[in-house]
């Protein structure tokens, strides 16, 4: 890249890289650092550090690997519902959402496949990873236009089963993605209703009522 080039710009490239040399605090995060430190509903749930860092390796290898954060996207979800090591399937849903891309059926199958298996489970490994996949659909509900939302009417399934479970913190990451939901599907229309029902799960025990009790 020549010096005088803006686009890309050689010398904020040399610098993001001499930042990851010098473990500079805005793009590196520790082991523990789960979170971040936002704490709001809208919030990813991620570490600042990876956010910026992740945007940043985007930017500059797009240059040249234009469908990088597509390509990246998938990666990441494949390792999230595949990798035996928690910790490592954790930090893959988060660089997922950091990178957030498009969504197809496969992709939301395999995570609601591994929530399926996790979701109310007491141990405390798989609330951990439970949460990360309930952010992710979270995060995944709220990019979505509701022309591609009606879609995935699995996504109101698993939102309605999810608020059964038993642990707090489910419950209220549920009752999120329920909100969001409710924002952009119009559940006057009788043809989304009628789609809806028509999509109940065919293991669905008992019959369903409502999101709530009469």
């Amino acid at each position: 890249i020549d010096d005088r080039t803006t686009d890309p710009d050689k010398g904020a490239i040399e610098d993001l890289i001499d930042s990851i040399r010098r473990h500079e605090s805005k793009v590196v995060w520790s082991y523990d650092d789960n979170n971040g430190e936002a704490d709001n509903d809208n919030d990813i749930r991620v570490p600042q550090a990876m956010s910026f860092l992740t945007e940043e390796v985007v930017k500059v290898f797009a240059h040249t690997h234009p469908s990088l954060r597509e390509d990246w996207g998938k990666m990441t979800l494949t390792w999230a519902t595949s990798c035996a090591v928690r910790h490592i399937a954790c930090r893959s849903f988060q660089i997922f959402r950091c990178v957030l891309t498009t969504l197809d059926p496969q992709m939301l199958a395999d995570m609601l496949a591994r929530l399926s298996n996790t979701i109310a489970d007491d141990n405390n490994d798989y609330l951990t990873f439970s949460m990360e996949i309930l952010t992710t659909i979270k995060t995944i509900v709220e990019a979505l236009e509701p022309v591609d939302l009606i879609k995935y009417p699995q996504l109101f399934w698993t939102t309605a089963a999810c608020l059964d479970t038993i642990f707090e913190r489910e419950f209220m990451e549920s009752l999120s993605m329920l909100e969001r939901l409710l924002d952009k599907l119009d559940l006057s229309d009788p043809a989304v209703i009628k789609l809806l029902i028509g999509s109940q799960p065919p293991k669905w025990e008992g019959m369903f009522e409502g999101l709530q009790s009469p």
